[in-house]
């Protein structure tokens, strides 16, 4: 039963009650066909962090960089200029701005899409001495005027349509208009019949057992030396890939279900993300960030469990790792939040992931009044849990040692609402398709007294819900 819902607020976004007879991955199916359709998916039963799921395609606008080239993309007209893309995305948002509706969804209309780990050169000088081998661009927004999000608390799904770009009542009319033909098209659609991605993977590393090794011990001797507490190093597997990346998705969120899955769908590169770990959260100017350090696998059964929970949660080597990255954040959140606001909530929480459990922290602030969207993620990107601290100095070991650029692996997948809202999950446990390639990086924080080989192995724990979805 579809139902529109009076909009009480001075905004022209039209709201329609669409009941709760639509599942999320059914719905964005209908959507395939329209350009750049992104899902931010939670399939993760029980999470408490995240809620909503979202689907959106056919962007009024794409912005999309590389170092200073930036190009803007609005139907057939293409803009490219020379920037900080940060700069230019802060003055986008500020043009699009729409009035904020309660109690509906967080995510309103806006920018969905990726921010790259190396976006943090414009914020900070690094040497450039990795490799920059996987050619997509760093920044890859895309500006959508409608949304259908999923409540999976209620089952409930919602269609906003904003009127954007001209924000005019008319415009949301169409919109709504078009995408409601669609739902009413969408019912009479079978039972999916799955199928195979159809493309065999076999992953290959860019470090062998030793250079890996050889880095931690290189990592070491730098902590020893006072040059940092705790630096974050990992490898990227790679292998051929030219099979259905959405079949694909699909086997990866059923093996290893997140609470910040997404796949996002642009022309140049496919992105499939069942990341565990949340970054920025804004809502009503309230910050949250939640640092995922720590980890020891899933065991096979209760009492395995509770022997690594124990293990983990009484370990003073992860609590020291996860407090250090707390400190880190909560100087991050001091340069644009309230003075006296900045605080911490939890603290060495425990959080059950399909084959790893987490020790996770939260740490939270009120933004200043004076600071945007954008002035938050750059104060905090990217997120100190995959870099070390300090932080500057653990990206220039980084660079140093891992041989390839990490690109999106680090960065961060989500939604800017026009609305000041703002979710953001980092991308970790996340698949990078392009080029006729499949990428994936993993990784974990090396402090003075980590095992080698213990490190090692954690690499591969952490993917062992994505190789189960390869396998499958």
């Amino acid at each position: 039963m579809i139902s529109s819902i009076p909009n009480t607020e001075n905004s022209n976004t039209l709201i329609y009650d669409l009941g709760n007879s639509y599942c999320p991955i059914d719905l964005f199916e209908g959507f395939q066909d329209l350009p750049y359709p992104v899902l931010l998916d939670s399939s993760m039963e029980g999470a408490s962090s995240s809620r909503f799921s979202y689907i959106t395609a056919d962007p009024f606008l794409i912005m999309s960089s590389k170092g200073n080239d930036i190009e803007l993309k609005s139907g057939s007209d293409v803009v490219r200029i020379t920037g900080n893309p940060w700069d230019v995305l802060d003055e986008l948002i500020k043009k699009y701005h729409v009035p904020k509706l309660h109690g509906l969804p967080p995510f309103q209309g806006g920018i969905v899409g990726y921010w790259g780990y190396d976006l943090v050169r414009h914020l900070e000088y690094i040497p450039s001495k990795a490799h920059d081998d996987i050619d997509v661009p760093e920044m890859y927004l895309g500006f959508y005027d409608w949304v259908l999000a999923h409540d999976a608390r209620s089952g409930k799904l919602f269609l906003l349509s904003t009127g954007l770009p001209d924000i005019t009542q008319h415009s949301a009319w169409i919109r709504s208009t078009q995408i409601l033909d669609r739902l009413s098209n969408l019912k009479a659609l079978k039972k999916r019949n799955k199928k195979s991605p159809s493309s065999q993977i076999n992953l290959e590393s860019n470090f062998t057992y030793r250079e890996y090794v050889s880095a931690i011990n290189k990592i070491q001797n730098y902590l020893e030396s006072g040059d940092s507490y705790q630096v974050n190093l990992s490898q990227r597997f790679s292998s051929h890939y030219d099979g259905d990346t959405w079949e694909l998705y699909l086997t990866l969120r059923e093996a290893n279900p997140s609470p910040f899955g997404a796949y996002l769908d642009f022309p140049e590169v496919k992105v499939l993300s069942c990341s565990p770990e949340e970054f920025i959260t804004l809502s009503d100017r309230q910050v949250s960030i939640r640092p995922i350090k720590g980890t020891r696998p899933l065991g096979s059964n209760n009492y395995e469990n509770c022997k690594y929970e124990e293990d983990l949660v009484g370990s003073e080597k992860e609590r020291a790792e996860n407090l250090m990255i707390v400190d880190l954040i909560r100087n991050d959140l001091g340069k644009v939040c309230k003075i006296g606001s900045v605080n911490v909530p939890s603290l060495f929480s425990v959080e059950k992931h399909p084959s790893v459990i987490h020790l996770v922290s939260t740490v939270g602030g009120e933004l200043l009044a004076t600071a945007s969207q954008v002035d938050l993620m750059k104060a905090c990107f990217p997120c100190g849990s995959v870099t070390g601290a300090p932080k500057l100095r653990s990206m220039e070991i980084i660079e140093e040692l891992e041989p390839v650029r990490r690109n999106i692996y680090c960065g961060c997948i989500g939604y800017i609402s026009l609305n000041g809202d703002m979710g953001t999950s980092i991308s970790i446990r996340t698949l990078c398709v392009t080029g006729g390639n499949l990428y994936m990086q993993l990784g974990g924080a090396i402090v003075s007294d980590s095992d080698p080989d213990q490190e090692y192995l954690e690499t591969f724990q952490k993917g062992a819900g994505i190789r189960r979805a390869f396998e499958e």
